[in-house]
């Protein structure tokens, strides 16, 4: 696993994304056992991907409360855009990836020589 990011919803539920080479799938995983076991949910299967993080709306009361948001950078084209996924279900399912930026970073792509 690569570039962890982590997060803890209001009824204590951890989260971890990240992602897996060779296969570069974007991942949350998901424990309500402190830690215990865990539950995969893949996010994205672009390839090549590259910092992912994950935040949690801990702001009990709202409507958006423990809606986890999971953003990553899509390094297929160069440069890339953001992308960006919800879950509001507690990650068990997550929304497909939508672009949220323009096209962003320094032109550089992992393997491709300058």
């Amino acid at each position: 696993m690569a570039d962890p990011s982590v997060g803890v919803d209001l009824d204590g539920n951890l989260f971890v994304c990240g992602f897996y080479r060779p296969s570069a799938v974007e991942f949350v995983v998901r424990s309500t056992d402190g830690g215990a076991t865990w539950n995969p949910t893949v996010v994205a299967t672009t390839f090549p991907l590259d910092k992912p993080s994950v935040t949690i709306n801990t702001n009990a009361g709202t409507p958006h409360e423990n809606h986890i948001y999971f953003a990553y950078s899509d390094w297929a084209t160069v440069p890339g855009p953001i992308k960006f996924s919800r879950s509001t279900d507690g990650g068990q399912n997550f929304s497909t990836p939508v672009s949220i930026s323009g096209s962003v970073g320094l032109g550089k792509h992992v393997g491709v020589k300058h």
